[in-house]
């Protein structure tokens, strides 16, 4: 529900080159309501192959494009 979104985080990292890992949290709880891994390939595919800009997150749908962007805007910089 849009009441409970800012209390929903995500703490995203890169144990890889083009792996993510993006669990979201639900503020005041320690462990992730949910982790999902995410690799570039997959998304681009999605994108290219399928024409599919979203990605259902069973909580949360993530725009790709934008997701990618985002992406490659903080962990170009590492």
């Amino acid at each position: 529900p849009s009441f409970s979104r800012p209390n929903i985080y995500f703490n995203i990292t890169s144990p890889t080159p083009g792996m993510f890992i993006i669990p979201l949290h639900y503020k005041g709880q320690e462990k992730a309501i949910l982790e999902t891994d995410l690799k570039i390939n997959n998304l681009l595919e999605k994108v290219a192959k399928d024409n599919k800009h979203f990605l259902d997150l069973e909580y949360v749908q993530l725009n790709i494009p934008k997701a990618l962007a985002l992406l490659k805007m903080v962990f170009s910089k590492l």
